[in-house]
């Protein structure tokens, strides 16, 4: 099945870390919007992403979680695939990742849904690498 999406279709890994736990670059990349959609025993779940810089990223390293109110994991966290490119200003860049149907994600009002990024690198247009904590 083909999937139409703004730039690439990518699959997922998934960490076994909560973003929470991991240091964050800050207010780098935001999560411009998301979908999950239920199909046949998987969720398919659409990432945007923006980059709120003024400089072209070329390499991100991160992860993004599904919360509820209450804390509670709605999905495993995402691993954003490396290889995204985020330009400066963009809309937004969606990725597309299959998760197990059994996630709650699926399932719950989207009012009840935030997400949480956390990026802990990239790798800007002009070849330097940016790293939380350093």
């Amino acid at each position: 099945m083909k999937v139409s999406v703004l730039a690439t279709m990518v699959l997922v890994a998934i960490s076994a870390l909560p973003a929470a736990a991991q240091e964050c670059l800050p207010d780098l990349v935001e999560v411009a919007g998301w979908s999950a959609k239920p199909e046949q025993n998987k969720i398919r779940v659409g990432i945007g992403l923006r980059n709120e810089g003024d400089t072209d990223i070329k390499m991100v390293q991160g992860t993004v979680a599904f919360r509820d109110p209450l804390g509670g994991e709605l999905a495993p966290v995402i691993d954003i695939f490396p290889d995204t490119i985020l330009l400066a200003g963009n809309p937004g860049n969606i990725g597309v990742y299959l998760l197990d149907g059994s996630v709650r994600l699926g399932h719950v009002e989207r009012d009840m849904v935030s997400t949480v990024i956390c990026i802990t690198g990239v790798v800007l247009a002009d070849g330097s690498v940016v790293k939380a904590g350093t």
